[in-house]
């Protein structure tokens, strides 16, 4: 599902597995023509969060693996302001979001 106001796409995975990534850059290319650019890939996952050697996780599910948590960069961030002709400013729940996951979890452990 396209949403040309973010130049961005939607795509709906059969499982919770992660794709692929390597693979998605080629195709895409093949399909496009050359027209677009892939910047990059954001996935929304469900889980519990755990702390392991003072690193964020979410947990593994099914056939997903755990996910290691890091902080969202700007530079990072795939939407895109086509008037500017550069990436969108992170929202400000974007940037907080991993400060208030390390939060939560030190109130828990205490």
């Amino acid at each position: 599902m396209p949403d040309t106001d973010d130049s961005t796409a939607e795509v709906f995975l059969d499982d919770e597995r992660l794709p692929a990534l390597h693979q998605w850059d080629q195709e895409f290319k093949g399909i496009v023509n050359g027209t677009y650019v892939m910047r990059g890939v954001e996935v929304t996952l469900q889980g519990v969060i755990e702390q392991r050697d003072k690193q964020l996780f979410l947990s593994g599910r099914g056939r997903r693996p755990a996910v290691q948590l890091t902080p969202l960069a700007a530079a990072e961030r795939i939407q895109w302001n086509g008037a500017m002709r550069q990436g969108k400013s992170l929202e400000e729940h974007e940037a907080l979001s991993l400060r208030e996951a390390c939060s939560r979890l030190k109130r828990l452990a205490t």
